[in-house]
């Protein structure tokens, strides 16, 4: 928004004031340096202001995602909130956090609407000075009546883009702002790095070698010395009780994390020398809990593979056993299934969520 409007606006403004000046320094230079009297005390106040704005547009930023945090807990878990009655809890969780974002913005807007009604205000007052030394000038005869009405005119569009380009300090700041924001997440360095020099991927037969293995959350150790061996086409389980990192041997294998100590081979080559999205694109995976995409059922069946043809999802509906409801359905294939899948019910979300990766 910035660049495309407000950038542009601001060349403008600065285009017609450098104009305008030289008109007025043509017309009558003692008038013109009396006309930009109050530059100095404008130029002054964006300084002061401009640090002001920009942190508080930062904090902005800051509360506004609590704001939203709030709403993408309780809307996705509205269920679960009224099946324990919790209404009016999540209700006032949400109040407090808006009245934090209220008064965040009070105190920003206290700040600005000081300063635009002051810059305003000098350039009025600059006006009355180049007034009363306009009529002084006329009372000693070096200009005329004429002079003084053509200068007060184009003092009119000077002073009138001065405040223009002045309004721009808040804009530009709550850009800066926001853009602190943006390369903070673009400058992230991933815990999974691209390797400098990719293996390329043919095809996989799928024989995976863990030898080794080792993998701490922080400090804590998850998975210590494992060595395991699959063959291709091999199906195995994973038993174990909760934390025992049955989950976090899937996460390694799909490169999620990268294991701490050991390594993970696949047909003899280390996952890691593998570029992430070639490697990914040879797993299929289904999550504990289905996540499925606002769409028609065939997009989230192909969402893995979107240039699939309709004979390819139907026979992979029909490997996960889902195409029988799916004929059931009003549209079959082309029924929407809601936010999150909210339309179906959870078995026939988990059908269509291991339909995708067939």
């Amino acid at each position: 928004m910035f660049l495309s409007l407000h950038a542009l606006d601001f060349a403008t403004d600065v285009l017609m004031i450098g104009m305008t000046a030289v008109i007025l320094f043509s017309i009558n230079p003692w008038l013109a340096l009396v006309t930009l009297l109050p530059l100095p005390f404008i130029g002054w106040m964006i300084h002061v202001v401009r640090d002001k704005l920009r942190t508080g547009f930062e904090k902005i930023d800051r509360v506004w995602s609590d704001v939203t945090n709030v709403l993408a807990d309780t809307i996705p878990g509205i269920r679960v909130v009224k099946a324990f009655a919790q209404e009016k809890r999540e209700a006032q969780r949400f109040r407090v956090v808006n009245q934090h974002n209220l008064a965040v913005n009070d105190r920003l807007n206290k700040v600005w609407s000081l300063f635009t009604p002051t810059v305003s205000l000098l350039t009025e007052i600059g006006l009355l000075v180049v007034w009363a030394f306009g009529i002084w000038l006329m009372s000693r005869q070096q200009i005329t009546v004429g002079v003084l009405t053509a200068f007060i005119a184009y003092i009119g569009r000077f002073y009138g883009r001065l405040d223009s380009m002045s309004r721009i300090v808040s804009v530009t700041q709550k850009a800066a702002a926001g853009a602190k924001r943006i390369f903070d997440i673009l400058d992230h360095v991933s815990n999974v790095p691209e390797p400098t020099q990719p293996v390329k991927i043919t095809a996989l037969q799928g024989r995976i070698d863990m030898k080794g293995l080792g993998f701490r959350y922080g400090n804590r150790s998850v998975i210590r010395g494992l060595d395991l061996q699959i063959q291709p086409g091999e199906m195995i389980g994973l038993v174990g009780h909760s934390g025992s990192g049955k989950s976090t041997l899937v996460n390694l294998l799909c490169r999620f994390y990268d294991v701490t100590d050991g390594a993970i081979q696949v047909d003899g080559t280390d996952i890691r020398r593998f570029g992430v999205a070639d490697y990914r694109r040879h797993i299929g995976l289904v999550l504990q809990e289905p996540f499925l995409f606002f769409g028609t059922i065939a997009e989230n069946i192909a969402y893995g593979k979107p240039g699939a043809t309709r004979a390819e999802i139907v026979n992979a509906a029909r490997a996960a056993h889902a195409h029988e409801f799916i004929l059931r359905l009003p549209q079959g294939y082309d029924s929407l299934v809601g936010e999150r899948g909210q339309g179906l019910s959870g078995g026939e979300r988990q059908r269509i969520s291991i339909g995708a990766p067939c």
